[in-house]
């Protein structure tokens, strides 16, 4: 009798186990948001930097035009 009540648990938390792992795909919905609607939304296309700091947002645009300056410069190749 004990081995088959251990058994069942085991059983019972090895399924409970597999079935939580499953995704739950309905549980969420897709919202479509417009932004348009929204006066504090901001947009780019060439990049970004937002930080809740003025300075911090400073020093990432500052990082940011660097490395884009540098992706930008040509890679020395010795094609000879």
């Amino acid at each position: 009798m004990n081995k088959l009540f251990n058994r069942s648990v085991i059983v019972f938390l090895t399924m409970l186990l597999i079935v939580g792992t499953f995704p739950q795909t309905g549980s969420a919905k897709k919202y479509e948001t417009d932004y348009d609607k929204y006066d504090l939304v901001a947009t780019a296309n060439g990049g970004m930097v937002s930080t809740s700091h003025p300075l911090a947002s400073a020093v990432g645009a500052d990082i940011l035009k660097k490395v884009v300056m540098r992706l930008m410069q040509p890679l020395p190749f010795n094609l000879h």
